[in-house]
């Protein structure tokens, strides 16, 4: 089975040196996405002190997937005057 890795890059930044054995890349992406959903559920201010980070899937070739997950303030468009 392969060893598939799961690195953060961003504020809360750290790489997994262990790696999980999982059937294959669709596994690997879904664990990606488990695991973003779950950072931003223990620590959800990450998006408001940052505009974006990155879970990047590795295999022993290298990076075979990136999930990335970014903020965009967005201005509020000011009334008009009427008159």
């Amino acid at each position: 089975m392969p060893r598939y890795y799961f690195n953060v890059r961003g504020p809360s930044a750290f790489a997994d040196d262990e790696g999980s054995e999982l059937p294959d890349l669709a596994s690997a992406e879904l664990e990606a996405v488990r695991l973003a959903g779950q950072m931003l559920f223990d620590n959800p201010q990450v998006l408001l002190t940052s505009s974006k980070w990155t879970v990047e899937v590795a295999d022993e070739d290298g990076v075979v997937f990136l999930l990335r997950v970014s903020t965009l303030e967005v201005a509020k468009p000011q009334a008009r005057a009427i008159g």
